[in-house]
């Protein structure tokens, strides 16, 4: 596991280690995007074996499985073993590898079938040319998807009795989000949380037959860091790189009325509403009191509470969240801005920040301190940042003399 970077998995890994180890053939069934591959091509790492791949569909005959003669080699010398062009299955047999079929249960019953010999007498017979025999450490690895799935079939129950099964199913949320941060290399938690809801949700919504796999969530990931450059909220964006990711991967019930582009939508919706409720830590209620002490305390606290937030969103360069936090509690602004030195915090981001949108809106919120210094120096820099924005919309590098004071 560690050595594969494979994340999770521990059961799954020791039922094909203990299967490969007692030279069994492997049959996992899985959804899309469950890691059925990752694994197979581990296990073949794992016992220093090489590895044929074979990807199934209702094309692939029996000949491109185990081999055909060359016919402009077969016209000059007819047919021999050195006119015959060895498929995957006999160069396997024949080196005594591994031989993964991706989606065994996509091809035809009679390339299936072909399996059969090499599987229970570890030979098969090849016409004009003879018998191949399998050399020792050959053994095949298959995966299938569900039978539900469009181009599928039941495989049949002679060869389903050569296989060892090891189903894999969806991992843990927080399993998800440890792929989607290898794979993406993305380092904002915030987005890989939310790209990793919305692809659960699909897999649990009424008008879904069949969910996102992992591959969504880091499809959202990084188009969300393309479209946005940093950690967002606005709903919009969310909407427009979920469609765009998960439109190939998510199948609609029959029956559904919806177009799928409101379907995403409106779990994308539901997905920030959630995360945002769960941003805002909820203030605690107090029972009444006679004095007003207790009131000041908790009412100090809470903006404590805030302020460390903000900063924390701040530190962590989400400028979006930190709006977020502040826009849902205006009242508290100008006393964080005082006395939690949040405005200090506030000026060093955004001298080290992009000149973008969310920027402009954090200057403009520090311009509400009642510290007349800290709103001449917030309208300057807030000034400059109006310039280099406007710099880069023109397309060219403006070196101003002198900057506009926004009131």
């Amino acid at each position: 596991q560690q050595q594969y970077k494979i994340i999770g998995r521990e059961e799954e890994l020791q039922r094909a280690l203990a299967a490969v180890s007692s030279n069994k053939h492997v049959l996992f069934e899985g959804t899309v995007g469950v890691g059925k591959t990752v694994i197979a091509m581990a296990l073949a790492s794992h016992f220093n074996r090489k590895f044929h791949r074979v990807d199934g569909d209702e094309r692939y005959t029996e000949h491109k499985l185990t081999g055909w003669f060359d016919p402009a080699l077969v016209i000059a010398k007819g047919y021999s073993r050195e006119t015959f062009i060895p498929g995957p299955l006999t160069q396997a047999m024949r080196a005594g590898s591994f031989l993964f079929i991706n989606e065994l249960n996509r091809m035809p019953e009679g390339t299936q079938n072909v399996l059969l010999p090499a599987m229970d007498e570890r030979q098969i017979l090849i016409p004009k040319i003879g018998t191949i025999k399998a050399k020792p450490g050959f053994l095949i690895i298959a995966t299938q998807n569900p039978e539900e799935f469009v181009g599928t079939s039941r495989l049949s129950e002679a060869l389903e009795d050569r296989f060892v099964w090891i189903r894999l199913e969806y991992q843990s949320e927080i399993e998800e989000q440890k792929i989607v941060k290898k794979e993406t290399g993305c380092k904002n938690e915030d987005i890989i949380a939310i790209a990793v809801k919305i692809a659960r949700k699909t897999r649990e919504d009424t008008d879904i037959r069949h969910g996102a796999s992992v591959r969504g969530a880091m499809d959202i990931t990084e188009l969300i860091q393309r479209l946005s450059g940093s950690f967002t909220l606005d709903q919009d964006i969310w909407t427009r790189a979920a469609i765009m990711a998960l439109a190939t991967k998510i199948d609609l019930q029959d029956q559904t009325t919806q177009k799928l582009e409101s379907v995403v939508k409106r779990i994308v919706t539901s997905v920030l509403s959630n995360y945002a409720k769960s941003v805002v830590r909820p203030r605690k209620q107090i029972a009444s009191k006679p004095a007003d002490t207790a009131l000041r305390k908790e009412k100090k606290s809470s903006t404590s509470d805030l302020s460390k937030e903000v900063k924390a969103a701040l530190g962590e360069g989400n400028l979006s969240k930190a709006i977020y936090l502040l826009d849902q509690n205006p009242q508290s602004v100008s006393e964080m801005l005082l006395e939690e030195n949040l405005f200090e915090t506030m000026i060093k981001v955004a001298q080290h920040s992009e000149p973008r949108w969310p920027l402009l809106h954090l200057l403009l919120m520090a311009q509400t301190s009642p510290n007349h210094k800290h709103r001449r120096i917030a309208r300057k820099i807030l000034s400059r940042t109006i310039v280099r924005m406007a710099a880069q919309i023109v397309g060219r590098g403006i070196s101003p003399t002198e900057y506009v004071n926004v009131p």
